[in-house]
């Protein structure tokens, strides 16, 4: 009898540790299933590596100036100035009467110089024969100067002179740019095509493209066709044109995400 009671206690006494036992069991294999489930996600469509053909570009950056001038001679009589030094004139407004005869301005300009005296001239600033004024760094020794050179956007440029002399923002060029609609003191930022093509390079989207820091290595986050993602990988980046860029350390077919890179302050 007392060898029953003593079971029935020990039975009463263990079900309660067995219980609570297997609950812990099941709240941790919960916990272990919930946490297998959380997968990360590409932040936008996957995009792959792929082959294509890129064209060489040089991205140039700069303000509209004007170089030329335009000479006027004031010639001889009785002369009366219609404007001043710094003034902006428009084709065909009046800048000096001779005798009573209007002297007219043959382009958009700034006067630059008066003299208004018979035998006197005023010298203008053509504002509409412009040169873009920019600084370049050592792909720009691929250009030739008086070449003219396809640009984005419809555009040509011509290089009209390159400095030898190495500036704290490089060197100084200017280039003529044709079709387009500019204004002096504009500042436009062109892509200029070097003339040179590289055929079946891998590349990938710009936007996969990310530095984890300033002058720190580039990297790709790889990521399945389903945008889960595998991890990230070291690139070395070449050449861009329009959104693709040239990338070493990549294999063709891989897929990336195209939007963690907002995430890294790329």
């Amino acid at each position: 009898m007392k060898r029953a009671v003593w079971v029935i206690g020990a039975v009463m006494f263990l079900v309660p540790l067995l219980l609570l036992a297997y609950m812990s069991y099941l709240e941790t294999g919960q916990y272990e299933q919930e946490v297998i489930k959380v997968v990360e996600r590409s932040y936008g469509t996957p995009t792959p590596v792929e082959r294509r053909t890129l064209r060489e570009v040089i991205k140039v950056k700069g303000t509209f100036i004007s170089d030329a001038g335009v000479f006027i001679d004031i010639g001889q009589g009785e002369v009366r100035a219609l404007v001043s030094v710094e003034d902006e004139v428009q084709k065909g407004d009046a800048l000096a009467t001779v005798d009573g005869e209007e002297i007219t301005a043959p382009c958009n300009g700034v006067v630059k110089e008066l003299s208004a005296y018979a035998g006197g001239y005023i010298r203008l600033l053509n504002l509409e024969e412009l040169s873009l004024e920019c600084y370049v760094g050592e792909s720009a020794v691929k250009l030739e100067q008086g070449k003219t050179y396809e640009a984005d956007g419809g555009l040509t440029a011509t290089l009209v002179s390159l400095s030898n002399i190495v500036e704290e923002n490089g060197r100084r060029a200017l280039f003529t740019v044709t079709g387009g609609s500019f204004l002096y003191g504009q500042s436009a930022e062109i892509e200029i095509y070097t003339g040179i093509q590289y055929e079946g390079v891998l590349t990938v989207e710009k936007a996969c493209v990310y530095q984890k820091e300033a002058e720190g290595p580039y990297y790709v986050r790889r990521v399945r066709q389903n945008g889960e993602v595998i991890g990230e990988s070291e690139v070395k980046v070449g050449i861009s044109n329009g959104n693709m860029i040239s990338i070493t350390g990549a294999e063709e077919g891989w897929m990336c995400d195209p939007g963690y890179s907002k995430f890294m302050g790329a």
